[in-house]
């Protein structure tokens, strides 16, 4: 995750519409944990962990993010919660090198924003379904392929905002196009679109599904 990106997961809106928006249409559409055991692939600074224990009702999470510098903010963010959270260092793709996780150890596993950041998401998609418990579900927020062909929004400017840098192009030269990001375009569980569309929408069914 480069510095943009992670300014983008890591700041007070984004908080917001994780808390007052996702958590809740997640629930809704997956059911709350009522003491289940958890897990967090990719938990960044540790706020979606602390709210899969407050909001979603797990009795505990374990939780992994490949940046030490954020599992050591998510350890602090997370301290108050004791033995009820562990956050270890790891890739979604290797549970078990992480937290030595057997199979079907879990009641639900989490993904906020992640999978289009794993270079092998089909590979994590795997590991969830393998620690997963029979009947246990997959609850995630996800980019899609119908959101990222959509145009963006254009980006207000500040009052007394300086001019916008442009950089030259030789004349008859075409201008750069911008990378998009890999869709996930396939997958299961209990997802919400992260940018407009529809619920499961083509990522996932809009059905929760479960592992038997």
């Amino acid at each position: 995750m480069n510095r943009l990106e992670s300014l983008g997961v890591n700041n007070p809106v984004r908080r917001v519409i994780q808390r007052h928006y996702e958590l809740p249409r997640l629930a809704r559409l997956g059911g709350r944990l009522a003491g289940g055991r958890a897990l967090e692939i990719g938990c960044g600074s540790g706020y979606g962990t602390k709210l899969i224990l407050d909001q979603m009702g797990a009795a505990s999470v374990d939780a992994v993010d490949p940046d030490p510098a954020m599992v050591a903010r998510a350890r602090r963010r997370l301290r108050r919660y004791g033995d009820a959270v562990r956050i270890r260092r790891g890739t979604a793709e290797d549970l078990a090198a992480a937290l030595d996780t057997p199979d079907g150890a879990y009641d639900a596993v989490f993904g906020f924003l992640v999978l289009h950041h794993v270079e092998d998401w089909r590979a994590a998609l795997a590991e969830a379904a393998r620690v997963l418990r029979p009947g246990g579900r997959l609850y995630f927020v996800e980019v899609t392929s119908a959101a990222l062909a959509r145009p963006a929004p254009p980006v207000p400017r500040p009052p007394g905002a300086g001019p916008l840098q442009r950089r030259a192009v030789p004349r008859g030269a075409s201008p750069p196009r911008p990378r998009a990001r890999r869709p996930v375009d396939d997958g299961g569980g209990v997802g919400l679109p992260a940018r407009g569309g529809r619920a499961g929408e083509p990522l996932s069914r809009s059905a929760p599904v479960t592992l038997s």
